[in-house]
């Protein structure tokens, strides 16, 4: 099974940015999350052990709110539209201390960009990127105190997420 830590995100300003246009791949609000690590295909029996190791993942609540735009793998040809966090080093500082408890089973993630995914683009569809960065209007802040280990499973063109574990914050 396909298999990724992450912590879920407020929807509400997402989905009012996303109702300004007209979209045929928009996500269900229920699977707006921030990524912290992707596992990629796990056994299922491996899904306890990848629990323990994560119950050692210590971390104190944090606040974010939502950032600028930005699109891999560009702006200008963009396949992805994401919406950045900030500050940035609090998720930075938690995706570094689940990729420490996971050293020696799973590659270390150098390049990470706390986002969240908004839209997987088609080609004919670049200009979403502009259209969007110009009606971006996200004044929300939220507090992250838990993130969870998710399953993906593909349901035709589309991704479905199961948290499959809960990690709270220490504090």
């Amino acid at each position: 099974m396909r298999t990724f830590v992450a912590f879920p995100v407020p929807t509400e300003p997402l989905q009012s940015l996303l109702e300004k246009i007209p979209l045929a791949d928009r996500r269900p609000p229920s699977e707006y999350h921030c990524t912290l690590k992707f596992l990629g295909e796990v056994r299922e029996a491996a899904v306890p052990r990848l629990g323990e190791c994560l119950r050692h993942v210590s971390f104190s609540p944090f606040t974010l709110s939502y950032d600028s735009l930005g699109a891999f793998p560009t702006k200008t040809s963009p396949e992805i539209i994401w919406v950045g966090l900030r500050p940035k080093r609090p998720v930075i500082d938690l995706h570094r201390r689940i990729d420490d408890v996971f050293d020696t089973v799973f590659p270390r993630e150098d390049r990470f960009t706390p986002h969240v995914t908004i839209l997987r683009v088609s080609p004919q569809r670049g200009d979403l990127y502009r259209t969007l960065s110009r009606c971006l209007v996200l004044d929300t802040s939220f507090t992250i105190d838990r993130f969870y280990l998710y399953k993906s499973e593909r349901r035709g063109n589309r991704y479905h997420y199961t948290r499959l574990a809960e990690f709270s914050a220490s504090s």
